[in-house]
């Protein structure tokens, strides 16, 4: 059964025009498997993409993350902003030392947004998606 605690904005630096834009929106638990979403909203509250962070039971260590954006923000920093806020989460609150990562096989545009941000291929899936890690600092 899925459970929903509301939870305070996540309070972190951002760039002025940013400020309290990404939110976490819900930290839903299913079987002890762990999975926050933050929303990205504009100043009238509309909703431009979403953040997740999820974890399965045992593995706290490493927590997978994902960002999804409309095309319309891709290239204005929106990306590198939210993957910065959920990386500094995942390392700082919830003491994690890796973020983990799926990208699909043809998502070329996805691949190197995160290679630049130091992921590094460690597996691919049966469907060709490529799984990369990071450590964190």
């Amino acid at each position: 059964m899925w459970t929903t605690r509301p939870m305070e904005p996540c309070r972190v630096k951002l760039k002025p025009e940013w400020r309290n834009a990404w939110r976490l929106a819900s930290a839903p638990c299913l079987h002890g498997k762990l999975h926050l979403v933050f929303s990205l909203q504009s100043v009238s509250g509309a909703l431009l993409g979403t953040a997740e962070i999820g974890a399965e039971p045992g593995r706290w260590d490493e927590m997978e993350i994902g960002i999804v954006l409309g095309k319309e923000l891709r290239g204005r920093g929106f990306g590198t902003e939210g993957a910065s806020l959920l990386e500094k989460f995942v390392g700082k609150r919830l003491k994690a030392s890796r973020c983990r990562v799926r990208v699909g096989p043809e998502d070329s545009a996805a691949l190197r947004f995160w290679l630049k941000r130091g992921y590094v291929a460690r597996d691919r899936e049966e469907d060709g998606t490529l799984v990369l890690v990071k450590a964190l600092v």
